[in-house]
């Protein structure tokens, strides 16, 4: 039904077509462009598969990556039964973002979906055959894993961090506070407060033209929770992202005379914005509600302004998201070619992970947004 091809890079893919496949930025045809050139180590192939019209209708992305740097996405780390320490692995659909989507149209019906990657997901074990290197997808969502089991063999799936998003109300940021509980948008209102009092300017810049104060400040807040970040490296990378995505990103700061004392990294694609990354310079922020302002209600406000309806904001720091609105999307795992994949200890895992993210929000009143849904049946 779908004649799959093979290719090396998704530039030789038109933008246009890649782009019917995701309405997110994780998806897009930007993305995977910084994802192939990225840093060194990174090999990339593109499976496709064609309808009988010749058009696009679905793609999987492979990346085989000699030593992943990102402890999120190395496998041995999040099960260590399954992998080996600082081995070759090869991820499968996105290798960066925590977002991991199936790419295919939108028009396709669910069996026509089913069968496309089950094409694709046949020409990437033909693909990796004699590759000893374990193969897996990171960080799928919901709907994307519930399709992709049974094509794998039905493993149980791995949990991972989870997603966090907004889902912006109506047509402004007073919507958008007005659907928070009353309590809440006293705090809201109380951070703004600080925050004007303090006297900043702020102003938004392109990407390309603030990338050594987005690594300098990045690094900063890296190394104050416990991150290590080398700065040459860190610097290659962002001018690489900011060359393959700066028509998609903002940099939303404040400071004093001239000098940034924090940003926010926000990029868009289709009905989505993305808080990519944030960093400030401690010495001079974090008495007045900077991060509030900048990750949170900048975002928020801006992204009301171009007419998009979510806000998605990353893993971690669950109980600030959640208390300002933000809902956990559950993010999983499966395995398309690993030696061991023990379903007792990734459901003793997947309850873990549970555990984990109850205790993080503290407030048993937020443990109503947590998808229980998704984990009822993998614990």
């Amino acid at each position: 039904m779908f004649d799959v091809r093979q290719v090396g890079s998704v530039r030789e893919v038109s933008v246009e077509a890649w782009d019917r496949l995701g309405g997110r930025l994780y998806d897009s045809h930007a993305w995977h462009r910084f994802q192939e050139v990225e840093r060194p180590g990174i090999s990339s192939s593109h499976l496709l598969a064609y309808d009988l019209s010749g058009t696009l209708a679905a793609a999987l992305p492979v990346y085989r990556v000699s030593r992943e740097t990102h402890g999120n996405y190395q496998l041995h780390r999040q099960l260590p039964a399954a992998g080996a320490a600082d081995a070759e692995q090869v991820l499968l659909g996105n290798r960066h973002g925590y977002n991991n989507n199936l790419l295919v149209r939108a028009d396709l019906t669910r069996d026509q979906r089913v069968s496309a990657f089950r094409e694709l997901v046949a020409a990437a074990q033909e693909m990796l055959r004699g590759v000893t290197a374990v193969a897996w997808w990171p960080y799928l969502d919901d709907e994307s894993m519930v399709l992709l089991r049974p094509l794998v063999g039905g493993p149980t799936p791995l949990a991972l961090k989870s997603e966090c998003l907004i889902s912006l109300p109506g047509t402004d940021f007073g919507d958008y506070l007005a659907a928070l509980p009353k309590r809440r948008r006293s705090a809201v209102r109380a951070d703004r407060r600080r925050f004007a009092q303090a006297g900043y300017q702020v102003f938004s810049r392109r990407y390309r033209d603030c990338v050594t104060d987005v690594v300098r400040l990045g690094l900063q807040t890296a190394k104050k929770y416990g991150g290590g970040l080398d700065l040459a490296a860190a610097t290659v990378m962002m001018e690489r992202q900011a060359d393959a995505l700066d028509d998609v990103s903002a940099v939303l700061a404040c400071g004093r005379d001239g000098c940034v004392a924090g940003f926010a990294l926000v990029m868009d694609h289709g009905r989505s914005s993305c808080v990519r990354t944030a960093g400030f310079d401690y010495a001079e922020a974090g008495n007045a509600a900077e991060y509030f302002e900048l990750v949170y209600y900048r975002p928020i406000e801006r992204a009301y302004a171009l007419g998009r309806t979510e806000l998605w904001l990353g893993p971690s720091s669950y109980q600030a998201k959640l208390l300002r609105g933000a809902v956990p999307q559950a993010r999983w795992g499966l395995p398309l070619q690993v030696t061991d994949w023990p379903d007792a200890e990734v459901r003793g895992h997947n309850s873990t992970k549970l555990h984990e993210l109850q205790a993080e929000l503290g407030s048993p009143e937020l443990h109503h947004r947590i998808p229980y849904d998704s984990y009822r049946d993998h614990c």
